[in-house]
């Protein structure tokens, strides 16, 4: 995620400098093609063999695979397309099912293909997602979701610490897959919640150091 995010100029220039939205997701179809399908045939070369052995390639390579899904959530803020399928789909009971079929379509996809597609699948899934949850049944799952949607950054970066590196007996207390899943967005959700606070309160004494200075 780190590299990605030291990636995102370059990408911001290639996609801001394009006029069409389709101009930007051929270069998104193109990045996916060269990570999924180019970039591992480089391998059986002497050359590549070498660099694969370090760890600044280890990591490029890596990051490559999830450059196509980072820059189609570029292109889809770009367009502000999650906004326009809000209104194209309207939180009928008709597009509340197809969504629910296509849900259930990528997902049946994204097994058999596992993540080579994920570029493709994500922003199908987004707008899927949106359109099932515009639904007034879900309202108070909506409303879960836009306080863990709050906190989503934080949760993806430590969410991997707990099933990882600390905590693993804690994590794997329930067994289930279904509940260990949940398990672990709590602990990473509470944990979130915590930085932020902690976050907040230090901002605010270094303002208020700031400014006693400034006043002595």
């Amino acid at each position: 995620y780190v590299a990605l995010l030291f990636t995102y100029p370059i990408g911001r220039r290639l996609i801001c400098n394009q006029k069409t939205i389709f101009h930007d997701v051929f270069i998104v179809l193109m990045l996916g093609l060269f990570a999924e399908f180019i970039l591992p045939c480089l391998y059986s070369y002497k050359w590549a063999a070498m660099l694969n052995k370090s760890l600044l390639w280890s990591i490029f390579s890596k990051m490559l695979a999830y450059v196509p899904t980072f820059y189609m959530g570029c292109i889809f803020a770009k367009y502000d397309l999650l906004s326009m399928a809000k209104k194209r789909f309207s939180p009928g009971i008709k597009n509340v099912l197809l969504a629910f079929i296509v849900l259930l379509a990528v997902f049946f996809l994204r097994r058999k293909e596992d993540a080579v597609y994920d570029f493709l699948f994500a922003p199908i899934v987004t707008v899927a997602c949106t359109t099932i949850l515009s639904c007034r049944i879900f309202k108070a799952f909506r409303w879960i979701l836009e306080k863990v949607g709050r906190e989503s950054t934080t949760i993806w970066l430590v969410h991997s610490i707990y099933c990882y590196l600390l905590c693993q007996k804690i994590v794997f207390i329930p067994r289930y897959t279904f509940l260990i899943f949940l398990w672990l967005l709590l602990l990473s959700f509470c944990t979130s919640v915590v930085i932020r606070k902690l976050f907040g309160l230090l901002t605010y004494l270094v303002r208020k150091k700031k400014k006693q200075a400034v006043n002595e």
